[in-house]
């Protein structure tokens, strides 16, 4: 089993690696396309009922 000081060194290299290819993603002028919010944002249910807490103008 790894001790904690490896776990936490591997955790942080996986970050690196990843931020890495991030930005070389992005300089080579990849963009990344955010998705549309979904039909039941800003809904919650409270008690068996669902109600919009967005109001019709939002």
């Amino acid at each position: 089993m790894k001790r904690f000081k490896e776990f936490r060194e591997d955790r942080r290299k996986d970050a690196l690696k990843r931020a890495l290819a991030i930005h070389k993603f992005k300089q080579k002028g990849g963009k990344i396309d955010k998705q549309p919010p979904s039909i039941d944002l800003g809904r919650y249910k409270y008690r068996g009922f669902k109600i919009s807490t967005l109001s019709k103008e939002d």
